[in-house]
């Protein structure tokens, strides 16, 4: 079943916030990669040390994903985005597409190393969404 969930994002804070968001929300961190972990990594050791991807949840609900934008800034404000699980690439093509509509393509179509496709975008009323699709 498709389906959204809150992703924040951080610069470079976000294994400090993951901390705090445990603690104000008693949860648990489910998984947590950092970018050093990650195939074909190489920046520095600062770089190594910050959250790629972390999933937070309760009572085996997933709360919400936690990562550091991996270059740039985070816009405070801006570090809200919500996260869409397509059920079938069909599903995921066309929520790209309408949602690219008087909007922002920020990251193209692409398979990523986890084994999806993948894409974000900010849409026309300045909502910004990561789009998954992973075929079972």
């Amino acid at each position: 079943m498709a389906k959204t969930i809150s992703y924040l994002t951080f610069n470079g804070d976000a294994n400090e916030a993951i901390a705090f968001y445990q603690g104000v929300f008693d949860l648990e961190v489910t998984m947590k990669n950092l970018y050093s972990m990650l195939p074909n990594f190489s920046g520095d050791e600062i770089q190594g040390k910050k959250v790629a991807h972390a999933r937070l949840a309760k009572d085996d609900v997933e709360f919400f994903y936690v990562s550091d934008i991996p270059v740039g800034d985070v816009t405070s404000g801006d570090q809200v985005s919500v996260t869409y699980f397509a059920d079938t690439k069909a599903e995921f093509e066309t929520a790209f597409a309408s949602l690219a509509v008087l909007g922002t393509v920020k990251l193209e179509i692409q398979e990523t190393g986890w084994g999806a496709s993948y894409a974000e975008v900010t849409d026309r009323f300045g909502v910004n969404w990561k789009l998954n699709f992973q075929a079972a």
